[in-house]
């Protein structure tokens, strides 16, 4: 079974305004084989601080939607907002690969404005995940 949906969910990489690396594509991969998750649908995927639902230390959440062909859908960052135990979580950045769009805060551009952001994320990101920071969900869509 866990073969077959490997067959299915292959990240793909090229065909984007954004530079995806191997680095991010190998990551979402072994998520969700390790998941043995259902992916005919697609899925999400949520990387958040081990230790906490909000952010800590610079850790942000991350949430991966991926098409069933494969297609990154949508890369959305999260940040915290508020003081102390009056935080809460709130869109920071997001990379919309089915719109061509980019957000960053309140704000809407292209996507191809948004190269060296994301770069930037992508490189932090992966970083941190190697480094074992994040505790990662995966759920199938529907």
């Amino acid at each position: 079974m866990i073969e077959e949906i490997n067959q299915k969910m292959k990240v793909q990489q090229h065909s984007y305004l954004l530079p995806v690396s191997e680095n991010l594509v190998a990551i979402l991969e072994k998520n969700v084989t390790q998941s043995g998750i259902e992916t005919s649908n697609g899925v999400i995927i949520n990387f958040r601080d081990k230790n906490s639902y909000l952010s800590i230390d610079g850790l942000l959440q991350v949430n991966i939607t991926i098409h069933s062909d494969g297609k990154l859908q949508c890369i959305t960052v999260f940040d915290e907002s508020g003081y102390r135990r009056h935080r809460e979580i709130e869109n920071k950045l997001n990379f919309n690969f089915d719109s061509n769009s980019f957000r960053n805060d309140d704000e809407e551009y292209p996507l191809s404005q948004a190269i060296e952001v994301f770069t930037l994320w992508q490189r932090s990101f992966c970083s941190y995940y190697t480094m074992g920071v994040y505790h990662v969900n995966i759920a199938s869509l529907i």
